[in-house]
């Protein structure tokens, strides 16, 4: 059964969507609703076999899309970065292009990057609780 929408259907869904909307909004809304409920029932309609291979690759990009003309590598090192800290915090805390640059140019390899984060990952992962880690409830 089709009931159209109006502004008292807007209002009265406001409170369980945790809203709220002014007439205005609420006018603007319920002209749009018959149009946004048909796009899901127009997918639905389009009959998809068990032999079609799921999708898998996204590309949002337009069929006109041209992506501008680029380098074929990008380089995020600093031209001088100076040196390398002695102190794991502040390399911690170093940019990108400087942790780049130091890489780069051999006066950090990376594994000793990566086994400084994995370090501040087991010292402050259980005090700061903002990631699950092995053994984690």
């Amino acid at each position: 059964m089709d009931i159209p929408f109006d502004a008292a259907m807007v209002a009265a869904a406001e409170s369980m969507a945790g809203v709220a909307y002014t007439d205005a909004e609420r006018a603007l809304v319920a002209a749009m609703m018959d149009e946004q409920l048909a796009l899901p029932n127009a997918l639905r309609a389009v009959e998809i076999g068990n032999d079609v291979p799921m999708a898998s690759v996204f590309d949002p990009r337009l069929p006109s899309f041209v992506m501008p003309d680029q380098p074929d590598t990008q380089v995020f090192r600093a031209v001088n970065p100076g040196p390398l800290p002695d102190n794991d915090i502040d390399i911690a805390f170093a940019s990108v292009a400087q942790l780049s640059a130091w890489l780069a140019s051999g006066s950090m390899t990376s594994v000793r990057l990566t086994e400084l984060y994995l370090d501040r990952i087991r010292t402050l992962g259980p005090v700061l609780r903002a990631m699950l880690c092995n053994g984690d409830a």
